[in-house]
Formats: structure tokens, sequence, C-alpha cells
């Protein structure tokens, strides 16, 4: 189809919109190239964490989309967070990232001197560790901590003081009183195979490039359809259909 074809079809039909996660019905019966496609990233904590017991992260990503034309669209990882996500507009092929994911692992990303609040002691990963942290307490999700802004064991929440942002982390173990106990605790967990995970909210959003893509709906309606790992992406679809 030319472009001058294109949009002259644009102009003369309907532009409706329709989101949600797969599988999703278009319900048209128009065969032309989609205005627009936009898919929002998810990570999934798969439970509550608890002392010794960590839980799995999932992202989205790394699947297939089908039902979108002759080929499947690939969909690279894309994450969440609190109310903060990554967006993949497909036809512009860019990605706004607003989600970072960092392993605490006491080596490379350390926790600083030890602080206390409540009488509970508590450690934090700040920014030149962890670039561009967001301001919510509840835009991070990890895999040994439960987000809440509570200053009691388990617990971890985003803080900033004198406008130093930091990943505030109250150990489960409190006899964990010194800066090296608490790496040495992290590090043993990186090495045990169960690496404390956390995935946050960027203050500020970056932009990369991907692949770009063509949408197309098909005549008599279009479903889309995933590979299977979608974790709850959301499709933000923008379609044609007869006046």
């Amino acid at each position: 189809m030319s472009a001058f074809t294109y949009h002259a079809m644009r102009g003369q039909y309907k532009h409706e919109r329709v989101s949600g996660e797969t599988p999703l019905t278009l319900p048209t019966n128009i065969s032309c190239e989609m205005p627009n496609l936009l898919i929002t990233g998810k990570s999934i904590q798969s439970g509550t964490p608890s002392d010794g017991s960590p839980v799995t992260l999932t992202s989205s990503g790394n699947e297939f989309l089908y039902g979108l034309g002759d080929s499947p669209i690939y969909m690279p990882t894309l994450r969440s967070a609190g109310e903060a996500a990554d967006i993949y507009d497909v036809k512009a092929g860019k990605i706004t990232r607003r989600i970072a994911e960092v392993i605490v692992d006491g080596v490379n990303v350390q926790v600083t001197s030890p602080a206390t609040a409540n009488s509970k002691i508590c450690y934090s990963v700040r920014s030149n560790q962890t670039p561009g942290l967001g301001n919510l307490i509840r835009e991070i999700i990890t895999t040994h901590f439960i987000t809440d802004y509570n200053q009691t064991e388990g617990h971890v929440y985003m803080a900033g003081n004198n406008g130093q942002k930091s990943i505030l982390f109250f150990p489960w173990d409190q006899t964990l009183d010194t800066t090296n106990k608490m790496n040495a605790w992290f590090k043993a967990q990186c090495d045990a195979g169960t690496p404390v995970k956390m995935i946050y909210a960027l203050g500020e959003p970056t932009t990369e490039d991907a692949p770009a893509y063509t949408p197309i709906q098909r005549a008599g309606g279009s479903i889309i359809t995933d590979s299977g790992n979608a974790a709850g992406v959301t499709l933000d679809v923008t379609y044609l259909k007869h006046a």
C-alpha cells in the first residue's frame, strides 16, 4: 500500500482505540496498516518475601506477538514498578525506559554505613550506584524485601535526604549491624544463586532505539496473541473501522 493510499484511507475511516492484555481482539473488517501500537511492560513479584524465603521477579518480554501481519513482532524485555512502566512504541521503533533493574551483590553494588529509624537498623544504596532514582516509595519491587514505607524488619522503600535519594533496606536479621556484615549477607545471597534483585522507577526516563514494525490489521478482525511469557503486558492499539 502506498503512503498516499494509506493516508487517504485513514481520512475515510474512524479511528478506534482498544487496550488490554493478550489475547486482544480488534473488531474490524478493514485490511490496512494500524496507525499506532504501544506495548506497556509489566513486572510481577511472585508472592510476598519473608525472612529466608525470597521470591522471584518476572518481567514481560523476550517473546513474540502474533496477529499483526505476516511476521510476528518481537517484544524485548519491558518492566514495571508501581505506576511506572517501560513503553515500546512499535511503529516508531522507540522504547521509553522508566524502569531500571539492579542486583545488590555486596561487591559491585553495596550498602553504606548503617543508620537507625524507629530504633531499627537500616542501610541505603545511594543513587551513585543506582542511577536516576524515582520519587515514589512504592515504585520499587525486590526479591527479598517487602515494599512499604515501614521502618521495621524486612522492608524496603525509596527515601530522600538533602537532595540525595536512596533505597533503604531494613534487614530481617537486626544482628547484621555493620556495613561489612550486611554486604557479606548480600554477597552470600548472590553466591547461593538467590541474588537480591530490585526493579525500580527512574526519576528521568531514557529513550532507546528498538526494531520498528508496521503492524497490520486484517480483514475480518485481528486477534493479537503472544508466545506465552507476556506476564501481563498491556497493548494499546489504534485501528481503523468503517464509519
